[in-house]
């Protein structure tokens, strides 16, 4: 009999190994990353958007042989593609830098690092694939782009967002004098002591002033951007505000172009221009005012670089963000409640 013991003690440790403990975790970790996930995959989801519409725009057919819900997709995808991804960009140096809360010391000195390298390695690639095929190549903007950017990522998402407006407001003022100044002659001596532009013909004017996606202008959605991703996009609150913003900006900026401009307000610059190719639906200076009267700066067509354009494009991109975050939220939502199929027991 007491030899039957230990057989007896070795299997009440095994009575307890059942895995009941670890049915309630397995019914929590669905509910837990749920919001978050669905945030990042939201944001993924707009990227995904913004790619297609770059490619609408690079190689689909000009707006005028278009027509009906082509007519709109194409008229969307122009200007608002770049727009989004470009707010997008800024969104995602955010997330090196500390999404909801900057990091600080060593860990902020790291982010920050990193940030650098990537535009580094951005504005070195731009250079070599311009002097390899010409043309424009956006990866060089972007890369001024994050040097720009790089003494705000700790700025709170309110100090962002009046950073963004303030450039909607001035920035397309001062590009439009500044390019009235810069006559052939400065131009000229200027890219002679410009490494860049002697190596790839797309130099520091282009990127900060005159090129396809100047800094000075664009910086304005990368900001914006930055100030969105301080935003907690799980929330329902904070996604109907946003939502509301967005249309609000939307609606303004494009409806007050329309009253001050006339009816060809949102007319697209390009329609005149090529059709497709390396720089898509640009006007041929990159729309940053290429020989434009002032009263252009009323407009707000794609790529017109105007106050109007600025702003009623960063509501289209906060549109679309808060709509992919919502669609993918409620996806998920949708496909964790339903029911599921138990696993076929084989005898």
């Amino acid at each position: 009999m007491t030899q039957i013991q230990p057989p007896q003690e070795t299997s009440t440790p095994q009575e307890k190994s059942p895995p009941q403990p670890r049915t309630p975790p397995e019914s929590v970790v669905p509910a837990s990353p749920g919001p978050s996930m669905g945030r990042l995959v939201g944001v993924d989801l707009a990227r995904a958007l913004a790619v297609f519409g770059m490619y609408v725009v690079h190689i689909g057919p000009p707006l005028s042989a278009t027509s009906g819900v082509a007519s709109w997709i194409r008229y969307i995808s122009d200007g608002h593609s770049s727009v989004l991804f470009a707010t997008l960009a800024g969104f995602s140096l955010m997330l090196l830098a500390g999404r909801r809360e900057p990091k600080t010391g060593l860990a902020g000195r790291q982010a920050k690092a990193r940030i650098a390298i990537r535009a580094v390695i951005l504005l070195a690639l731009g250079t070599a694939m311009a002097m390899e095929y010409g043309g424009v190549i956006i990866l060089g903007f972007y890369g001024v782009y994050f040097l720009l950017a790089l003494p705000l990522v700790r700025l709170r998402a309110s100090t962002l967002a009046v950073t963004a407006a303030a450039l909607a407001l001035v920035t397309p003022q001062l590009a439009f004098a500044l390019k009235s100044l810069l006559t052939d002659p400065i131009r000229q001596s200027v890219n002679a002591y410009d490494p860049l532009h002697r190596l790839s013909d797309v130099g520091v004017l282009d990127l900060l002033l005159s090129g396809f996606y100047p800094a000075l202008t664009w910086m304005s959605f990368v900001i914006a951007g930055m100030a969105l991703a301080r935003f907690d996009l799980s929330s329902g609150t904070v996604q109907r505000r946003l939502a509301a913003f967005g249309g609000a900006l939307t609606v303004a900026a494009y409806g007050m172009s329309l009253l001050l401009a006339g009816k060809g307000a949102l007319d697209s610059l390009a329609e005149g221009g090529p059709s497709s190719g390396g720089s898509g639906s640009m006007p041929p200076d990159g729309g940053s005012f290429p020989d434009m009267p002032a009263s252009l700066l009323l407009t707000a067509g794609p790529h017109s670089g105007t106050t109007f354009d600025i702003i009623g494009s960063v509501g289209v991109a906060i549109l679309v963000i808060v709509g992919a975050t919502v669609a993918w939220t409620a996806h998920a939502l949708v496909a964790a409640m339903a029911p599921r199929t138990p696993a076929p027991v084989w005898c």
